[in-house]
């Protein structure tokens, strides 16, 4: 507990940090333009449940990321951009880069979180630690983190479902470990989609089996599959209800999302 709450306070003192740089960079990365831009039509329609940029759906990709960064945006914000005096609209673009961006640094200290449990329960405390450091200070964590883009949140939800199945794979935390990865796989998969599996799912089930073949043979108890099912419960009741709904509004276009 104490080493969580040390963690989480750097990951603040982190936050605080790069707050004041949010607003320096222009709006050049094409993925974090596409992000704002669907954010900025959300709140402009009120189209929360299918996002459109420039009139166009945007179905192809889930909407969690445009979501919480149209929730992000004042108000405020919208109305300076909207204004006739070029002043006002340049203050407005300041202020809608920290808007966009803040929840992307959040994610990012988020992970350095998730990075240090995902050590802590593979190694104990002192690789969390390291991991947590490490990944700290990676030129892409340093570059990402002021980034408003898909791959920041996915990041964070991909890094939170790994700690949760190493705390049920290693740990025998089995219930816990197994809920806390359906929520977090569920919000990874509204993220950026099925990629979420490759990076949470698949190693994990890799490493089981390899650790299957030289553990005695035994089939596997109700008590450690009971958790799994409830797992994958979790994580369909998160992830499947938006696309069940995009392919209710046009089921002869919308197979392939």
């Amino acid at each position: 507990m104490r080493q969580g709450l040390l963690s989480s306070a750097l990951a603040g003192a982190f936050f605080a940090a790069y707050c004041p740089v949010l607003s320096w960079m222009e709006f050049s990365n094409t993925p974090e333009n596409l992000n704002v831009a669907t954010a900025l039509e959300i709140r402009r329609t009120g189209n929360w449940l299918f996002p459109t940029l420039d009139g166009e759906p945007r179905t192809r990709k889930p909407p969690l990321t445009a979501w919480l960064t149209a929730a992000a945006i004042r108000s405020s914000t919208l109305d300076a951009l909207n204004n006739h005096s070029a002043a006002v609209r340049t203050d407005g673009y300041r202020r809608l880069a920290w808007d966009v961006r803040w929840p992307a640094l959040l994610a990012c200290c988020a992970t350095f979180v998730a990075v240090f449990v995902l050590g802590a329960m593979i190694g104990g405390a002192r690789l969390g630690w390291a991991s947590s450091i490490i990944c700290a200070s990676t030129f892409y964590f340093l570059r990402y983190a002021r980034v408003s883009s898909v791959d920041v949140h996915l990041t964070l939800w991909v890094t939170t479902a790994n700690a949760f199945l190493a705390a049920a794979l290693l740990r025998r935390r089995l219930w816990m470990g197994c809920a806390g990865a359906g929520v977090a796989i569920g919000l990874a998969f509204m993220s950026k989609g099925p990629v979420a599996l490759t990076e949470t799912v698949v190693p994990f089930a890799a490493y089981a089996l390899w650790q299957a073949r030289w553990a005695s043979a035994r089939r596997p108890s109700l008590s450690a599959i009971s958790p799994v099912i409830l797992g994958v419960v979790v994580c369909l009741l998160v992830a499947l209800p938006w696309f069940l709904a995009v392919l209710a509004r046009e089921p002869s276009h919308q197979w392939h999302v």
